[in-house]
């Protein structure tokens, strides 16, 4: 089989260029239709802040970092969830 292959594009060389070429327009053609993406986002985006408020108890640290920051980043489109967590002198919104 190999031997009739390599015969064929020693005697008949037309045919063997005729399909390299076509090999390669149905390559760049396909090349063309494919996203630029080459590596996808496994993950979904995340964001995490971390302020830290030293000397406000925990209470102090919700009311006044967390709560403000909570009602801008839920303005956000396209934002699946939000979870904040506040300790005395830290505020965590993820």
């Amino acid at each position: 089989m190999f031997y009739s292959i390599i015969r064929l594009s020693i005697y008949k060389p037309f045919i063997t260029i005729s399909f390299v070429l076509l090999i390669s327009l149905f390559c760049s053609w396909k090349l063309l239709q494919t996203s630029l993406d080459i590596f996808p986002e496994f993950s979904p985006k995340l964001v995490v802040i971390q302020t830290e408020s030293q000397g406000l108890s925990a209470e102090q640290v919700e009311n006044n970092v967390t709560r403000p920051l909570e009602s801008y980043l839920a303005a956000i489109p396209n934002m699946d969830y939000l979870r904040s967590e506040s300790i005395a002198g830290l505020s965590v919104i993820t």
